[in-house]
């Protein structure tokens, strides 16, 4: 840390002596490599694309193009056409793709392409180390697969024998770890990828020869062709399961939208939807004939225009005999009586006429051949059973409260009738598509749902709610017996108060007029009478007071109202 504070010391001084332009020289220097080791960079970043495959023919890279694109991978073309990718793992990660699929393009194989040893060695070393090298990459090529974790290899060649009979095959054995959530113990396509894979890879390689096995079930995976169709049927009747159930779910919420909407959901119950499906691949091959349309029709008219004909006349022949003369009976050699009959005999001298004519006529008809094939996936029956409930109205009386009987409301069942049934039939059968010819059933039944705990939690709020009425009413009027109370025990206060005041008013008076009396009276006696200050101060503020009260007698009523509603 000491180096360290020196060294940042040391730099500090020197950057405060030296000049603006040497800072700017030293900036520019420090901009000018920063750039160059960029650039440097970015070229050893450009160059670190690989070719996907060397030498291969026109055809064969644009075959391999085509395979890219729908692959969807990241690619260049050099400047002599070679394919390049970004890395080393992303064109093995390809290669093995391309081998899974069986779409390695031209005559590469997947051996030529996991690379060949050195041929510096004895041959025994050399097949060693082929087939480690064989190994290694096989197993790395599987890896690349984005279902598989790890793979173990193990491939057994075994020693040439003389005789063909006594030769033991090669045999290769795959463990895999297959990643957590994928399906490739599932998937005969990935399975039959990594056969295809090992096969092109090992020379001399059978498919029976192969195993793999998932490492985490010991399952083998590549199983025989027997099996693989009872697997095939298995995989094929489980999605069949799952497009029925994707049909069920589509018609049930067709049905239950339908119906919710019109009796709401808590009146409605599914009690059954059950679909079955066609997945008989059906091809149907037919020969039809229709007429020849010769003049077409125009849509711009409101009348036909459109003449067709059966047929049209592409070629006619005609043949015509015509004979007349009499007719010639062989006889046998000279000498020799002849065989004809006598009846014939007579007929030899009489002439006759002979008229014979044909007509071939060619005719040509429309013929549309087509040939169809059915969808595998088709709906054949579909059978809905759907019970609805009626409609259960409370009873209020006339002053619109709930009428409870018992401790229970009082509720009036209103049956669905036999118009609402029909109407939803109507909507499920719209909703599914029926069709009688396919044996489709809807069902529909108004059956009376138990809606016991329902009820008695809604007996049991609507108690709740009245006893709690009832409570906020005699709360209500307690506080206003309570308020009444306070307001004439303030009233008697206040009375009582000012009865009091009232009475000490009047012997205060009494005093004063006492007092005054006496002052009076000793006045006209002649005697001095001498007065506390007290008395005098009182004295003088009373005398002012009745001179406000004569010069404003207003402002004086005005105090009292106020003392008096302050009271």
């Amino acid at each position: 840390m000491d180096f360290i504070k020196k060294i940042i010391s040391k730099i500090t001084s020197l950057w405060s002596k030296w000049s603006l332009v040497q800072k700017i020289i030293l900036i520019v220097i420090v901009v000018v490599v920063i750039g160059a080791l960029s650039a440097v960079v970015g070229v050893n970043a450009g160059t670190s694309a690989k070719p996907l495959y060397l030498g291969l023919s026109e055809e064969a890279n644009q075959e391999l193009l085509f395979t890219l694109n729908d692959m969807n991978q990241p690619y260049t073309i050099s400047s002599d056409g070679t394919i390049m990718v970004e890395s080393e793992y992303l064109a093995k990660k390809i290669r093995t793709q391309l081998v899974a699929t069986n779409s390695v393009p031209g005559s590469v194989s997947g051996f030529d392409m996991l690379g060949t040893p050195s041929f510096t060695e004895t041959q025994w070393d050399k097949d060693q180390k082929l087939q480690m090298r064989v190994k290694t990459q096989l197993e790395y090529h599987i890896e690349t697969l984005d279902s598989i974790d790890d793979a173990s290899v193990t491939i057994v060649i075994p020693e040439k024998e003389l005789f063909k009979e006594n030769q033991k095959p090669n045999t290769v054995s795959v463990s895999l770890r297959i990643k957590h959530g994928s399906n490739f113990a599932s998937d005969r396509s990935q399975i039959q990828g990594v056969e295809r894979l090992i096969m092109t890879s090992v020379v001399n390689l059978n498919k029976d020869n192969i195993t793999i096995v998932d490492r985490s079930t010991g399952k083998i995976l590549n199983v025989s062709d027997e099996d693989m169709a009872e697997f095939d049927r298995l995989a094929l009747g489980n999605k069949e399961m799952d497009q029925k159930t994707k049909f069920e779910l589509k018609y049930k919420e067709s049905i239950e939208n339908a119906l919710f909407e019109i009796f709401t959901e808590d009146r409605v119950a599914l009690v059954n939807l059950d679909i079955t499906l066609n997945t008989d691949v059906v091809e149907v091959d037919k020969e039809e004939h229709t007429p020849i349309i010769t003049t077409k029709d125009n849509p711009a008219t409101g009348y036909s225009e459109e003449v067709n004909q059966e047929s049209i006349e592409i070629s006619r022949q005609i043949n015509k005999t015509e004979f007349q003369g009499s007719g010639f009976t062989p006889e046998g050699p000279a000498g020799a009586e002849g065989q004809t009959p006598p009846q014939y005999q007579e007929l030899d001298t009489m002439a006759g006429t002979y008229n014979q004519s044909s007509e071939i006529v060619n005719k040509v008809v429309n013929t549309v051949n087509t040939k169809q094939v059915k969808s595998q996936w088709k709906k054949e029956r579909t059978s809905v059973a759907v019970n609805i409930d009626g409609k259960w109205e409370k009873q209020y009386d006339k002053d619109g409260n709930v009428l409870i009987e018992n401790g229970q409301i009082v509720r009036k069942f209103i049956p669905l009738t036999k118009e609402d049934i029909l109407a939803a039939e109507e909507l499920i059968k719209h909703a599914i598509n029926y069709d009688i010819q396919n044996g489709d059933s809807v069902t529909v039944q108004a059956i009376q749902f138990d809606r016991t705990s329902e009820f008695e939690l809604e007996n049991k709020l609507e108690r709740d709610a009245q006893n709690r009425k009832k409570i906020l009413l005699f709360s209500v009027l307690g506080f206003v017996l309570i308020v009444i109370i306070f307001v004439i025990m303030r009233m008697v206060s206040k009375e009582l108060e000012r009865r009091r005041r009232l009475k000490e008013e009047e012997m205060a008076r009494q005093h004063q007029a006492m007092r005054e009396a006496a002052l009076r009276s000793a006045e006209e006696d002649g005697m001095e009478v001498e007065m506390s200050v007290e008395d005098r101060a009182r004295l003088e503020m009373q005398e002012q007071a009745i001179n406000v009260a004569r010069e404003h007698p207003e402002d004086v009523a005005q105090l009292i109202r106020t003392w008096l509603s302050e009271e």
